[in-house]
């Protein structure tokens, strides 16, 4: 879907297209230390998320550290468990022996420090009796997850953008009805940009341009559409990656990615016309992992000596 088949660029895309990079923050029940396993025992583990080291400003710092220009953090996972205060549901951080909304701290710190904030949402979610596709409960899972887009839409200030993610149920039955999300989000910020519409996402692999994107369609995925070999007015793209091989916290992934390739990849982006964002798996203490921050900040030393360049 290039600009030249939908007209130009809005300037909330051409300012994402100028980030150029970014930062995941990957958080949730699954960074405690059993891991992924949470979600199968999600009130043994709500019960144990205290996120006592947690510290909005010391996110924001590493990100800074790093060069990245805006944030993109898990507000709700596959797992159903919400980062932030919601009237639809109990299993949340506010409710857990955290007691804090973790959206709100982050958003007050990036707004204090003039960072973009994109939140990513889970169209899927275990933990709800309604996300059983086909099934009559699933209205109540779409009025659920519709109500919290509004919710967010309307708590935190500006927001500049939604990643929504089915993560592998999607297709045929899983109808999330794009369509209406996408309009309860522009009506309250008309600004904010919405992943696999707005702009195209890659999961690891750099697109090879020209060749084809997708656009997110009602039933979680890509709608394929063309895009042209590098131009100004090509839509924007980006693509997200891991500094290890895991997207959560794994003290047993010691496979971390030298910042050299990590560079080298953001520059391969870049010249493309593309965003590189950038995974950071916090501890499900809110402690960020001091390795992935020191092979942040080498980055950020590259990029302070050679930023104009890209």
């Amino acid at each position: 879907m290039a600009a030249s088949e939908n007209g130009d660029l809005t300037p909330e895309q051409e300012s994402f297209k100028d980030a150029k990079f970014g930062m995941f923050f990957h958080w949730s029940l699954f960074s405690l230390p059993t891991g992924h396993e949470d979600w199968r025992t999600p009130a043994e583990a709500m019960g144990n998320f205290q996120a006592e080291k947690f510290d909005a400003g010391n996110w924001v710092d590493s990100v800074v550290e790093a060069g990245a220009r805006y944030i993109t953090f898990t507000s709700k996972h596959h797992d159903g468990f919400c980062l932030f205060s919601t009237e639809l549901t109990d299993f949340s951080s506010v409710k857990s022996p955290a007691g804090r909304d973790f959206v709100a701290l982050l958003s007050e710190e990036c707004h204090a420090r003039g960072m973009p904030l994109f939140i990513y949402y889970s169209l899927a979610d275990h933990h709800h009796p309604g996300f059983r596709p086909g099934e009559r409960a699933w209205k109540e899972y779409l009025d659920y997850y519709h109500g919290q887009i509004g919710e967010l839409c309307s708590n935190y200030g500006e927001i500049a953008g939604f990643w929504l993610d089915p993560g592998p149920w999607h297709g045929p039955g899983y109808d999330y009805q794009i369509d209406v999300t996408e309009e309860i989000i522009k009506g309250h910020q008309p600004g904010a940009l919405l992943m696999g519409r707005d702009f195209y996402e890659s999961e690891k692999g750099v697109p090879d341009l020209p060749g084809t994107m997708g656009r997110l369609n009602n039933i979680g995925e890509g709608d394929p559409r063309k895009m042209p070999a590098p131009s100004p007015g090509n839509w924007p793209f980006e693509v997200c990656d891991t500094i290890n091989d895991s997207w959560h916290y794994n003290g047993n992934d010691r496979n971390f990615k030298p910042a050299g390739v990590l560079i080298k990849k953001l520059v391969r982006i870049v010249g493309l016309g593309g965003n590189y964002l950038l995974n950071q798996s916090p501890m499900g203490s809110g402690e960020l992992d001091p390795r992935q921050v020191d092979i942040l900040r080498e980055i950020g030393n590259w990029l302070g000596r050679n930023q104009e360049a890209i």
